[in-house]
């Protein structure tokens, strides 16, 4: 793990994700493409939304990938990661 931070120490990790009825939603290689060209732009990490897209960017870059999920609570509230995953 202390390789990885020191890997990503100082860099520019870029956000790849797309959601609703945004076009670039409409399919998990739209965002692989966004992260290749983060990479090609000097990205050291890729954070990105939703398990489909966390695989296609897996698949088209080395980069490292922060993957996240985000739930809707019925009031409204929007938390990444807003439950326990095993």
């Amino acid at each position: 793990m202390n390789k990885l931070i020191e890997q990503l120490k100082g860099g520019m990790i870029v956000s790849c994700q797309a959601e609703g009825d945004d076009p670039f939603n409409a399919d998990p290689e739209y965002m692989a493409l966004f992260a290749r060209a983060a990479e090609m732009g000097g990205a050291i990490g890729i954070r990105t939304q939703g398990i489909a897209k966390l695989e296609a960017i897996k698949r088209a870059t080395p980069l490292p990938v922060i993957g996240l999920l985000k739930s809707q609570f019925e009031d409204g509230t929007v938390r990444i990661t807003g439950s326990l995953m095993k």
